[in-house]
């Protein structure tokens, strides 16, 4: 791999990394920052030679690390019982997910660890950015953890037990082509 690719994907990592930070004084920039790159990064990671398995490992550390930064906002941020309870639940069901893909490195059981944390914040913030409290008040987010979590179960089963592509899908040609 040239030079140009190896700082290519080091400004990718760094950028992953440093995106974070922006949740305390920027938590919706953040969201779509991370949203993006995360949405983006695996197809650096493919034209740069990387492998799907390689790829799945960093991106998983990358989003657990991302999901900690969640975690410490909503820590410090105090959110209602109902919000903060139901979204450590979901915290601990992926962080227990990713450190058993981190040992066995197979992605089959992602289906019983989904990522419903991440998308239980997005509606967090934007309740919290366009004022609408009552998304995050019983019975509406029961209902968000209703249908989230099912969503969240298919959308794991699509991408780790089917490897589906929705690039690939999108333009109707095999833009992501993994070695292993």
């Amino acid at each position: 791999m040239n030079r140009s690719k190896i700082r290519f994907l080091y400004l990718l990592v760094f950028l992953r990394l440093s995106c974070p930070f922006l949740i305390f004084p920027y938590p919706l920039v953040a969201i779509i920052i991370n949203y993006l790159l995360d949405c983006w990064d695996g197809l650096i990671f493919n034209k740069l030679g990387y492998g799907l398995k390689t790829y799945r490992f960093a991106d998983q550390l990358l989003d657990l690390y991302w999901l900690t930064f969640i975690l410490i906002y909503l820590i410090f941020n105090r959110p209602e019982p109902i919000v903060f309870f139901s979204s450590l639940f979901f915290f601990l069901l992926r962080f227990v997910g990713v450190i058993i893909f981190i040992f066995r490195r197979k992605e089959n059981h992602f289906l019983f660890f989904p990522n419903v944390f991440e998308h239980l914040f997005w509606v967090y913030i934007i309740s919290k950015q366009f004022n609408f409290p009552q998304l995050i008040k019983f019975p509406l987010w029961g209902i968000f953890l209703l249908i989230l979590t099912p969503l969240k179960v298919f959308n794991e089963y699509l991408i780790h037990q089917k490897k589906f592509s929705l690039l690939n899908t999108i333009m109707r040609k095999k833009i992501l082509n993994w070695s292993d």
